[in-house]
C-alpha cells in the first residue's frame, strides 16, 4: 500500500466546517394545506386593506387640492400616493407566493393520501371486440 503524505499548505486549504443544517421536513397532510389557505386568505384580506388605504390616500389628495379628479399620471399625486401604492405592490406578491405555496401543498398531499395505482392492462380476445363492436 501506498502511504499518502498531505502538507501543511494543503490542510490549510481545505476548510473542515461543519455542512449547514437541513430544513426540517414538512409533513404534507390536510392540516399543513388548511394552514397555507389561511395565509392565503388573510393575505388577500391584506390586499384588500391596502386597496383601501390607496383609495383614501387619493381621497385625501383630492380634498387637500380641491380636485373631482386625480390623473395617475401627475407626479404630486404619485410622490403623495408612493408608500401606499408600494404597499398594493407588496401585498400582492406576497399572495402570488403564498398561492404557490398552498398549491405545492396541495399536490404534495395529494401525492401521500392516493398513492398512484398501476392497474394492468385487460386481455380482450379478438372474439370479444369483435362481439362488442360487431365487426
Amino acid at each position: 500500500m501506498k502511504k499518502i503524505t498531505v502538507s501543511l499548505i494543503a490542510e490549510s486549504a481545505i476548510r473542515l466546517e461543519p455542512k449547514a443544517a437541513k430544513k426540517p421536513r414538512v409533513e404534507w397532510n390536510e392540516a399543513e394545506v388548511a394552514k397555507r389557505a389561511l395565509e392565503v386568505f388573510d393575505l388577500e384580506n391584506a390586499v384588500k386593506r391596502a386597496n383601501f388605504h390607496m383609495i383614501d390616500r387619493a381621497n385625501d389628495f383630492k380634498e387637500s387640492r380641491g380636485l373631482e379628479h386625480v390623473s395617475h399620471d401627475d407626479p404630486t399625486f404619485r410622490r403623495y400616493s408612493a408608500k401606499a401604492l408600494a404597499a398594493v405592490i407588496a401585498a400582492k406578491a406576497e399572495v402570488r407566493k403564498a398561492r404557490a405555496r398552498l398549491q405545492t401543498a396541495c399536490r404534495n398531499c395529494q401525492r401521500v393520501r392516493v398513492p398512484r395505482l398501476k392497474t394492468p392492462t385487460p386481455r380482450v380476445s379478438k372474439r370479444t371486440v369483435a362481439r362488442l363492436f360487431g365487426e
